[in-house]
């Protein structure tokens, strides 16, 4: 599940997982409603850091960057559980074919 382009849909990834097909559309823009207004911006993070800049400042811009590099060090926390307990199941499952 691809964290960028089309497999980016979070609705996507849940519907993956299901095995599910889904059509989806590709969109360049999307709106960042903030108490400052509503602003349109490209997907993806740089124009947001430009707005974000434009309208709460280089403190706001450092804060939104240290968001970033902690949900990364999660995202990546959850991937090493999940692949260990892939492993451990992958493991477990050989045993038991073992010992028939």
């Amino acid at each position: 599940m691809a964290g960028r382009g089309r497999g980016a849909n979070p609705l996507a990834h849940v519907l993956q997982a299901l095995g599910e097909d889904l059509d989806l559309l590709t969109y360049k823009n999307w709106n960042v409603l903030l108490p400052e207004g509503t602003f349109l911006t490209q997907v993806g993070a740089d124009q947001f850091v430009d707005v974000l800049q434009q309208v709460r400042g280089p403190e706001a811009v450092a804060e939104w960057r240290r968001l970033q590099v902690r949900v990364g060090e999660c995202s990546a926390a959850v991937l090493c559980r999940e692949a260990k307990r892939a492993h451990l199941a992958h493991v477990q499952h050989e045993m038991s074919c073992a010992r028939r």
